[in-house]
Formats: structure tokens, C-alpha cells, sequence
């Protein structure tokens, strides 16, 4: 497997070379006259890096070259990091998606105890760095900003080719997308002052609840409850002129599918975290602590709590010598570490059960 990897080499070793710049961004052209015209080819291509770094490393991990495995971990992890002060959610999304990639060679590490103290404290220190509830506040702020400035240049330029180009054909053949585009050419500008000023009570009241960042805290409840209220409010389509609701229509997402999955992204980086001071408290005494409480302070600073309930995360040593870790995740509700599935079987349901790290 190595072998088949070797061809990409030096684009990586490029890639390495260039992670080590802290202050480095892609390419994105954020200054055209359409903001919706603003590209992201670079996400598809990290993404892809992503996939072909986790295959790298566990080849290097079976092969039992962990230096070189932790050396493309870590790059795996600069590159989840890369695209975080983009003001879209978008390339948040896309970030959670490689840190789920990026996970599964530092798991297979950790499960059979390849990494040494000093790469689990390199692992430890670089998930340490995250914080995808600072950086959710952000890109919904900066979606928000996107949102006004798309109201300014179809209120200011008479056209709806600046809010409405992203709606399918389909849509547009709908009585309210036919009289959204007269309303557009023929409205005062008050109506647009409307649009906007609901537009920006149903982002703060809504889309901006359900998490604190200080306080570390995500109440999926609330974020459900202003899922339903969003979804009722612009469901009437015959009215939404009317209602100045085309722009809320629009742009406003879904905000408990969007907390939830950066949600548990921050739950997995808390995750990793601990595991890796676990570990290196199994290798320093021989076996796992009894609690958590007794990582800190000489592996950990703090013990990161439960996102969901704010208690401490639950923890158990295991009879084969391992132990279970979980979360109460989006249900709220502690499930004793019970993991909920799709019909399909295949992959973990994160709206349900419990969100749990185990070997």
C-alpha cells in the first residue's frame, strides 16, 4: 500500500512544508461584485488529501513506522484546521467531514497502542487547539452577513439575480417565486426593509440559541424547537411576500442540523484529547485510572465536560482492560453507552443514543 502511495509524495512533502505557516489561507476571491459567485474548489481537493493521508497512515501504523504515521496525522489535522476563518458553513461542514477522516488513524493507533508518550502528547496538544463552537458562532455570524448583503444588492439593484439564482428550476416555476421576482422590480424599498429586518430577528432569535461558546454548552431541545419554529414560519410559500419572508426562505438553514454536527465534532476532539491522556497514563502505571479526575493535572489541565448536559463525561474502566467513553449526545439522554444505528446498519446514527469513544 505504501508503494501505491509513493507517487504522491512530493505533493505532500510540498504540503507539509506549507502547513508549517500559521497564518496561510486558500485562494478565495471574496471581493466580486456577486458574493454568490465566490468559489471553494479547495475544499473538494482537502477533503480528498484528507482520505488519501488516513490511508497513508494506517498503512504506516500497520507497517509499524509510527513517526511516519504521526507525521501525516498531524497533517491530516493542520489540514481540518486550514480552512476555519472562512465565513461560510460550508467549509465548516467540510471540516468536520476530514476531522471524522483524520480520527480513524489516530483510533487505530491508540487501540493498539502503537503511539509513545511523547506522540500522544503531540496528538493531545494538537486536538487541544480546536474549537468548532467558536468557530460555528462565527461562520453563522458571517452567513448572516452574506444574507444582508444579498437583501442590499437585490434591494438596491432592482434585480432578484443576487438572492434567488441559487433556487432550481423547479422552484422557480412556484406562484411565490413568480411573484417574488415581480415584487423585486416593482416594491419600495421599505419592503426590503422588512425582509431584512425579519430576516435578522428569526437569525438572532433562532439560529444564534442553543449553544453557549464560553460556557462550552450545546441545548439541542432549543435547537430543535427553532428548527420547527423556522420550518412553520416560512412553510406558507402562498404568503411569503406578503409575510416579507422570501429571503428567510432562502437562507436561513436549519440551525439543530447544523449545531448538531459541529457538535459532535467538538464532543470528538474532547474525545481524542483524553484518550490520548489516557494512554499515556496506562503506558506511565501500567493501566487506565479509575476516574478521570485523575488525569488532571499532570495530563491534562482541565477535563473537558459534557458539550450536552455540562456534566463530566462518563467514563468506565472496561473487564478487557480498555474502557468505555461517552457522551450523553443529541438525545440528552444517557443511553449507558449505547451506540443508535441506521436502518441500514452501516454507520451511527449522531441524532440518537449516545456519541462514545471505545476500543
Amino acid at each position: 500500500m505504501l508503494k501505491a502511495l509513493q507517487p504522491y509524495e512530493p505533493v505532500l512533502q510540498e504540503l507539509r512544508a506549507a502547513s508549517q505557516r500559521p497564518q496561510s489561507r486558500f485562494n478565495v476571491r471574496y471581493d466580486l461584485e456577486n458574493p454568490w459567485a465566490t468559489l471553494f474548489p479547495h475544499l473538494a481537493v482537502v477533503k480528498r488529501t484528507a482520505q488519501l493521508l488516513r490511508l497513508k497512515s494506517s498503512a504506516e501504523l500497520a507497517a509499524g513506522h509510527a513517526e511516519a504515521a504521526l507525521r501525516d496525522a498531524t497533517l491530516m489535522l493542520r489540514l481540518v484546521e486550514a480552512p476555519a476563518s472562512e465565513p461560510t458553513l460550508i467549509s465548516q461542514l467540510v471540516r468536520v467531514a476530514c476531522l471524522h477522516i483524520a480520527i480513524q488513524p489516530v483510533w487505530e493507533g491508540l487501540a493498539q497502542r502503537r503511539w509513545s508518550a511523547a506522540q500522544l502528547q503531540t496528538l493531545q496538544a494538537r486536538f487541544q487547539q480546536f474549537d468548532f463552537i467558536a468557530d460555528l458562532k462565527r461562520a453563522l455570524e458571517a452567513e448572516r452577513a452574506w444574507g444582508n448583503l444579498t437583501i442590499g444588492m437585490a434591494r438596491d439593484k432592482g434585480t432578484p439575480t443576487f438572492s434567488l439564482s441559487l433556487v432550481d428550476t423547479k422552484a422557480k416555476t412556484e406562484s411565490w417565486q413568480a411573484e417574488a421576482d415581480r415584487a423585486f422590480a416593482t416594491c419600495p424599498r421599505q419592503w426590503f426593509d422588512a425582509e431584512q429586518r425579519n430576516y435578522n430577528q428569526l437569525f438572532d432569535e433562532r439560529l444564534l440559541t442553543g449553544f453557549d461558546v464560553e460556557a462550552r454548552r450545546f441545548e439541542p431541545s432549543v435547537g430543535e424547537v427553532n428548527a420547527r419554529f423556522v420550518a412553520t414560519a416560512v412553510r406558507d410559500t402562498a404568503n411569503l411576500v406578503k409575510d416579507h419572508l422570501v429571503f428567510a426562505k432562502e437562507f436561513l438553514v436549519a440551525p439543530s442540523k447544523v449545531q448538531l454536527k459541529l457538535a459532535n465534532a467538538q464532543a470528538t476532539v474532547d474525545f481524542a484529547v483524553i484518550a490520548c491522556a489516557l494512554e499515556r497514563h496506562r503506558l506511565a502505571t501500567g493501566r487506565y485510572p479509575e476516574t478521570l479526575a485523575a488525569l488532571a493535572p499532570r495530563y491534562l489541565r482541565y477535563l473537558p465536560q459534557d458539550l450536552i448536559d455540562g456534566q463530566p463525561l462518563r467514563y468506565q474502566r472496561t473487564d478487557d482492560g480498555g474502557f468505555l467513553l461517552y457522551s450523553v449526545g443529541w438525545n440528552e439522554t444517557d443511553d449507558h453507552g449505547t451506540l443508535a444505528f441506521l436502518a441500514s446498519g452501516r454507520s451511527t446514527e449522531i441524532k440518537d443514543g449516545d456519541w462514545l469513544w471505545r476500543y
